[in-house]
């Protein structure tokens, strides 16, 4: 009686390792462990190796890590020091965290990672490993350096991760955090689409009670316009076979909407039922900054037509061109003045007929725009296509990107030669 027992406890541990090893192949965060006190890589998941473009490399070293797999600070080419880096602290008992990790791929790419170390007990409490988890920040930070808003904190939830190095019997114990206090949310369903297992961080991204969950539709927590969306997901992953993802709405606590990205993989259980195995990921704030992103652009649009709208109006001369000389943009006035068509002269080298008395004046005046003074202003001469000279009053002014680089020249002009023939007759 005891051995059948004790048969039945290790199917079931078996079964959970292999449910959470089939969810850490999933897992769409990094998760890369060392051993204590060497700092040789024990484990890494495929989004591991995906974002550092390196697997287990059996030469790596608490020393060395930092160097080994092109840990760099962000903004620089400097190693990530050693003793800063969250998995090498976690070695020493700290639970950290930082968002400054540049990594140097295989291929040459570069990532920025955000990283949360902690370390990991045995039974005893002794430090026998350092776990971190990372993920790739590259276009999140781009996104809030684009839209100029403040720096978004995200706090991730970051629980130690107890597990023990020990026998079959403690299996279940050391993978319990990690699929329990992971900071993504696990769940596996049936055909039905009934919830037969979730951690702790998917009644939590849901708003429910710890026994919430269970046995409930996986469809109920899902906005009704965006149930179509799963149908079609699920029938994805029947007839393929494979990995997929996707994005819709979700509720918590029945009210408030929330944006999910479900990552789902098909598994059959011991009696050879499908079960889906699901991760939640919380995107409203990427969401709602790309929400904004789009207002933004198009707020821009419609400004952008506004000032063309306006420019095309002036009867002064108006134009863009860049420091090639090649126009980039002419007002109405600009082509009706020198009698041309728009498209003769846009994206060409075009200049007027200018004596070439004038023309060291224009260089010279040209020359002297600098970021910081970026005008220029002065009067010529232009022979008109009738032979008839005309004088011109110019305003150019210097465009210069963050950096200091010249982009481009605006200058507005207007005709001069009344004013100026009137002066010269006093």
């Amino acid at each position: 009686m005891e051995l059948e027992i004790y048969t039945d406890h290790e199917r079931a541990l078996r079964r959970q390792n292999d449910v959470l090893s089939s969810l850490l192949k999933v897992l769409p965060i990094g998760v890369f462990m060392v051993e204590v006190p060497s700092g040789k890589p024990l484990v890494a998941n495929q989004a591991a190796l995906e974002l550092l473009g390196r697997g287990i490399l059996p030469d790596a070293t608490q020393e060395n890590i930092s160097a080994v797999y092109k840990a760099f600070k962000q903004n620089t080419n400097s190693p990530y020091p050693v003793d800063e880096m969250p998995i090498i602290r976690g070695m020493g008992g700290e639970v950290t965290h930082v968002d400054d990790m540049v990594v140097e791929r295989s291929n040459g790419t570069r990532v920025l990672l955000e990283v949360f170390g902690a370390p990991v007990l045995d039974e005893q409490g002794a430090i026998w490993a350092s776990l971190a988890s990372f993920i790739d920040i590259t276009e999140r930070k781009k996104t809030e350096e684009n839209l100029g808003i403040h720096q978004i904190e995200l706090e991730m939830q970051n629980e130690e991760l107890r597990v023990a190095h020990q026998e079959l019997d403690n299996a279940r114990l050391r993978y319990f955090d990690l699929y329990n206090l992971a900071p993504v949310g696990y769940c596996s369903i049936n055909e039905q689409g009934l919830i037969l297992e979730h951690n702790l961080t998917a009644t939590m991204l849901l708003g429910e009670e710890k026994k919430g969950l269970d046995r409930k539709p996986i469809t109920r927590f899902i906005v009704k316009e965006d149930q179509d969306i799963f149908y079609l997901h699920r029938k994805k992953i029947i007839d393929t076979g494979s990995i997929q993802s996707c994005e819709l709405r979700m509720l918590v606590g029945g009210a408030s909407e929330i944006w999910v990205r479900i990552q789902s993989t098909l598994a059959q259980a011991n009696s050879g039922i499908p079960i889906f195995h699901l991760v939640l990921s919380d995107i409203t704030e990427r969401k709602n900054a790309e929400f904004e992103r789009i207002y933004a652009l198009d707020a821009l649009k419609q400004s952008e037509a506004r000032y063309l709208a306006i420019i095309e109006e002036q009867a002064e001369l108006v134009c863009r061109y860049l420091p090639d000389g090649r126009l980039s943009f002419v007002n109405e006035a600009y082509v009706r003045y020198f009698g041309k068509k728009r498209e003769e002269i846009m994206n060409c080298n075009y200049i007027p007929n200018i004596p070439a008395f004038d023309l060291p004046l224009i260089q010279e005046n040209l020359g002297a725009i600098t970021k910081d003074s970026p005008l220029a202003k002065f009067e010529h001469r232009v022979i008109m296509p009738d032979g008839k000279v005309r004088w011109q009053h110019w305003l150019h002014r210097g465009i210069y990107s963050p950096e200091g680089v010249l982009v481009e020249y605006q200058a507005v002009g207007r005709d001069v030669t009344d004013s100026i023939e009137s002066a010269q007759e006093r």
